[in-house]
């Protein structure tokens, strides 16, 4: 009966530790930090898929998810959106809105970019917005405000053409790079579950 009331107690007081909020008992268990703050991304004015101006300022407060793709893209970028398609199912559109920016903006006009959007079953409630606008203003961002690689590609039509990477950028409400992340990687997937979970 000792021993029982030994433990009794001590259950009692972790229990009343956690309720409390506070004490040296919260150290055993691990509290997830917040990512660290990889980059600035500066105010931008572009063109959504519905043919508004798309102002950064419209993101602000909120976590966000940047990608970049283009249509005419054969393959990595109907991945990458099959990839964002899942991640949108994991995390919900309140607690992450999510951008797309073209990096063949001559050609993705708003109206090309509401087709392909509606060719991917991707809806008006998913919070996910297709971006264009002028070329040089749309590829100096993603290169130097999201520190992505993007250029002309000479290759084969079928094979694009552009190069860019399928990596993705999360941004807090204060337009700070939070982490990037491989699309192509699981795992990489998993840690942006967790620090969108971070941020909120």
């Amino acid at each position: 009966m000792k021993r029982f009331g030994a433990v009794a107690i001590v259950v009692a007081v972790v229990v009343a530790a956690l309720v409390a909020g506070s004490g040296p008992l919260l150290r055993w268990f691990p509290v997830a930090a917040q990512p660290p703050v990889l980059g600035q991304v500066p105010s931008f004015r572009l063109v959504s898929d519905n043919g508004a101006v798309f102002d950064s300022s419209s993101l602000d407060g909120r976590v966000w998810l940047a990608s970049f793709l283009f249509t005419s893209c054969p393959g990595p970028c109907p991945r990458l959106v099959e990839r964002l398609k899942s991640v949108r199912r994991a995390i919900p559109a309140e607690r992450m809105a999510m951008v797309s920016f073209s990096v063949d903006p001559t050609v993705d006009t708003p109206a090309v970019l509401a087709a392909y959007k509606k060719a991917r079953g991707i809806g008006d409630d998913a919070a996910w917005t297709f971006v264009t606008g002028p070329a040089g203003e749309v590829l100096d961002l993603v290169q130097h405000g999201f520190l992505t690689g993007v250029e002309a590609s000479d290759a084969p039509e079928d094979e694009g053409a552009v190069i860019h990477g399928v990596r993705v950028a999360l941004v807090d409400g204060e337009r700070r790079i939070r982490g990037f992340y491989s699309t192509e990687n699981d795992e990489d997937l998993r840690r942006l579950e967790s620090e969108v979970a971070a941020l909120q």
